[in-house]
């Protein structure tokens, strides 16, 4: 396997790339010259211990991508990926 492209998860739109922090804003740098997604609700578990392959699944709103559920991803080796996941459940 070359590369793979992550579209859903738990019936979610998601997204697979880096955070970075632009102008005081967290965004997910999906890579291969594609624009930062903005991210929004950005859990303190997400955007303080992350700093290789990320997911994020959620929805669109007021312009941002607010994360509902998240994973972060280990290489151990070319063909092998382990993601630990943190699913955020919203007060009603």
């Amino acid at each position: 396997m070359e590369s793979f492209e992550l579209r859903q998860v738990d019936g979610m739109q998601a997204y697979l790339g880096s955070l970075r922090v632009v102008g005081g804003e967290t965004v997910l740098d999906p890579g291969s010259g594609r624009a930062p997604i903005p991210l929004g609700e950005v859990p303190d578990e997400l955007a303080g211990g992350s700093e290789g392959l990320v997911w994020v699944a959620g929805s669109w709103g007021g312009g941002v991508f607010l994360v509902v559920s998240f994973g972060m991803l280990a290489v151990i080796s070319r063909a092998w990926l382990i993601s630990r996941r943190r699913v955020i459940f919203p007060l009603a």
